[in-house]
C-alpha cells in the first residue's frame, strides 16, 4: 500500500496512511448503518439509538473474526455470491409474488352492487 518512509517527526508514516484510509471507508460504513437503523425503525417501530447500538456492537464483534487476509477474502466471496443471488433470484421472486398477491387481493374484493341510473323525471314545463 505505502512504502515505509521514515520522517523524523513522524516515526511511522503508516499511521498517516491508515488515518486517510479511514476517510475513505467511514462514509460507506455510516451510510450502511443509517440504512440498517432506518429500516429496523420503520419495521419494528423502536428507538433508533438502540438499533444503532446493536448494529455497532455486532460490527465490532464480527470484525474480531476477520484478522487475516484469508478470512477477509472468504467474506468478500461470500457477500458477492449472496448479492448475486439477491439480484438475480430474490428481487424477481418478490416482483412475481407481488403481482400474484395483488391479483388475489383484487379478485377477493366483492364488487359493489351497481346502482341503476335514475330516470330523469319529466316535469311539465309551464
Amino acid at each position: 500500500m505505502a512504502k515505509i518512509i521514515e520522517i523524523p517527526f513522524i516515526q511511522r508514516f503508516e499511521y498517516v496512511v491508515i488515518s486517510l484510509w479511514l476517510l475513505v471507508v467511514l462514509p460507506a460504513i455510516c451510510t450502511t448503518l443509517w440504512c440498517s437503523v432506518r429500516g429496523m425503525r420503520r419495521t419494528f417501530r423502536g428507538k433508533s439509538t438502540i438499533y444503532l447500538l446493536v448494529f455497532m456492537l455486532t460490527l465490532l464483534a464480527l470484525s474480531i473474526f476477520f484478522d487475516n487476509r484469508k478470512n477477509i477474502d472468504l467474506l468478500n466471496n461470500t457477500v458477492s455470491q449472496i448479492g448475486t443471488y439477491v439480484i438475480y433470484f430474490y428481487i424477481p421472486f418478490l416482483f412475481i409474488f407481488s403481482i400474484i398477491r395483488s391479483k388475489i387481493k383484487g379478485s377477493k374484493r366483492t364488487p359493489e352492487p351497481q346502482q341503476e341510473p335514475q330516470k330523469k323525471s319529466e316535469s311539465p314545463s309551464s
